[in-house]
């Protein structure tokens, strides 16, 4: 989430601290892979009738071999699939 006031540069290395472990991470060091849409029926406080619309800024890196990544504090584990692995999986949504 892109905070009020916030740029995308100052949130781009926010959330990359926060998700993958990597501080000081610089938005021009990642390539754009566009814009795209999540819409769902329901909403995180749970309210009926209000749906839930999120646009995500999508962005690929490419990290030295050493650069360990992770947050043990969120995530018990992470995958790295090909598009087409993780199309076929189950817990994976359109």
């Amino acid at each position: 989430r892109i905070l009020k006031d916030e740029t995308l540069d100052a949130a781009f290395s926010r959330i990359a601290d926060a998700e993958l472990g990597v501080p000081r991470l610089a938005r021009s060091s990642a390539r754009f892979e566009g814009v795209f849409e999540h819409h769902y029926s329901d909403n995180f406080a749970g309210e009926s009738g209000v749906s839930t619309h999120y646009i995500v800024l999508a962005y690929a890196l490419s990290l030295a071999d050493t650069q360990r990544l992770g947050r043990p504090d969120q995530h018990n584990g992470y995958l790295w699939l090909t598009p087409a692995e993780l199309l076929v999986r189950d817990d994976v949504h359109d």
